[in-house]
C-alpha cells in the first residue's frame, strides 16, 4: 500500500495549471478558424454584416470546442479525478451546457441577422442550414430536460438514458452541418483539424464504452448486507474474479446491481473499508431514497459492478498532517471510516 502514499498536492496544482493552459489554448485555435480561413461568404461582405457574420462564426466554433469538451469532463476519467475532482468536472459539465445553448443560439441568431432570412429558403441546398438548425434544437432540448427534470417528474434512470443517447446523435449531426455548410473546412489543414477533433471525440466514446464493458466483466459478489444503524446498512462486497481495488481512505466509487431486487441504475457511495483489505469492500449505506431503500433486499451472490475509485477526500493528500480532528454527522461518517480503520 505505499503506493497511497506518494500524492503530492503540489504537483496536483501544476497538473491542474498544464490542463486548464491546453484547454484555453484549443479554444483559442478554434476562435481563429473564421478568421485564419475565411468562408468565401465572409470574404464578400463588408461592415456590419461581416462583423455579424464573424461573429456568428466565432459563436459557433466556441459551441462546437465545448460541446466537444463535454464528453470529457463526463467520462469519470480518474487522471482528471485526481487533478480537479469528480464533482467540479460533473458542475462544469452543467454550466458549460448552459454556455453551449446561448453560443448556439447566438450563432444563429447573428448569422441570420448578416445573410437574411434566405439562409432558411425551401432549397435541398440548403440542407446543411436545416440539419444545424436540428441541432440547435437538440442542444436546448438536452439542456432543458437537463434543468428542469425534476419538475417536470422524469426519472433520472429515464433522463440519464436519453441524455447520454442524444449526445453522440447532436455530435453526429453537427459533424454534417459544420462540413457541409460553408467552404471554411475546405482548406487541408482545417479539414484535417476538424477531422481530428472529430476522431478524438469518436475513440474517447469508443474508450468510455469498453471501460464500461471491462467493469462489467470483473464483478464483486454480494457478501452479506447488515444493519449498520437505524435506516442505515452495512453492504459486503467480495471480488468475485480475483479483482482488487486500489483506493485511498476517503474515496468512492459508484455501485450498480445486477438483481431483481434493485433496479440497475449506477449511484455513488464513499467505500467505508479500508485499502489494507483490498479483496473485500464495504459500504455503509443509509436508506434515504427508492433506490437505496432496497439495498437490505440484495441476496448474498448478487453481481455489483464497481466503477473507481474516485474523489480527492483524505488525510493521505495533506503531506504535512500530524495531527487530526474529524468531525460528521449522520452518514457523513463513511469516509472518516475509512480514513479510521487505515490508520489503525
Amino acid at each position: 500500500m505505499s503506493r497511497l502514499l506518494k500524492e503530492n498536492p503540489s504537483r496536483r496544482y501544476l497538473l491542474g495549471v498544464i490542463c486548464v493552459s491546453i484547454a484555453l489554448v484549443l479554444l483559442a485555435g478554434a476562435i481563429s478558424i473564421p478568421f485564419v480561413f475565411e468562408s468565401q461568404t465572409i470574404r464578400y461582405k463588408f461592415g456590419t454584416e461581416r462583423s455579424l457574420l464573424l461573429a456568428g462564426q466565432v459563436m459557433g466554433a466556441m459551441a462546437v470546442f465545448f460541446l466537444f469538451f463535454q464528453l470529457v469532463l463526463s467520462a469519470r476519467l480518474q487522471f482528471l479525478d485526481r487533478i480537479f475532482s469528480i464533482n467540479r468536472l460533473m458542475y462544469q459539465h452543467r454550466i458549460h451546457g448552459i454556455i453551449i445553448s446561448v453560443l448556439a443560439l447566438l450563432h444563429v441568431l447573428l448569422i441570420r441577422t448578416a445573410l437574411g432570412p434566405e439562409i432558411f429558403s425551401l432549397d435541398v441546398r440548403q440542407w446543411p442550414e436545416y440539419v444545424g438548425s436540428l441541432v440547435l434544437l437538440m442542444i436546448l432540448g438536452s439542456a432543458s430536460f437537463s434543468l428542469l427534470r425534476r419538475a417536470m417528474g422524469l426519472v433520472y434512470e429515464k433522463w440519464l438514458f436519453l441524455h447520454r443517447l442524444a449526445a453522440p446523435v447532436t455530435v453526429g449531426l453537427l459533424g454534417l452541418h459544420v462540413f457541409f455548410v460553408s467552404d471554411t473546412f475546405d482548406y487541408g489543414l482545417a479539414r484535417n483539424t476538424l477531422q481530428g477533433a472529430f476522431s478524438a471525440y469518436a475513440l474517447l466514446f469508443i474508450g468510455i464504452r469498453i471501460r464500461n464493458a471491462w467493469v462489467r466483466k470483473t464483478p464483486y459478489r454480494v457478501e452479506s448486507v447488515s444493519v449498520a444503524g437505524e435506516g442505515s446498512y452495512l453492504l459486503e462486497l467480495k471480488s468475485d474474479r480475483g479483482r482488487e481495488l486500489k483506493y485511498r481512505p476517503g474515496q468512492f466509487a459508484f455501485l450498480r446491481f445486477k438483481s431483481t431486487r434493485i433496479p440497475g441504475e449506477e449511484h455513488p457511495f464513499t467505500i467505508s473499508s479500508t485499502p489494507t483489505r483490498p479483496s473485500m469492500l464495504e459500504f455503509t449505506i443509509r436508506d434515504s431514497g427508492d433506490w437505496t431503500e432496497k439495498i437490505k433486499d440484495l441476496h448474498k451472490m448478487d453481481l455489483a459492478y464497481v466503477h473507481g475509485p474516485f474523489g480527492l477526500y483524505g488525510h493521505l493528500d495533506m503531506n504535512t498532517l500530524n495531527e487530526m480532528v474529524m468531525i460528521a454527522g449522520g452518514i457523513g461518517i463513511t469516509p472518516m471510516l475509512s480514513i479510521l480503520r487505515y490508520l489503525s
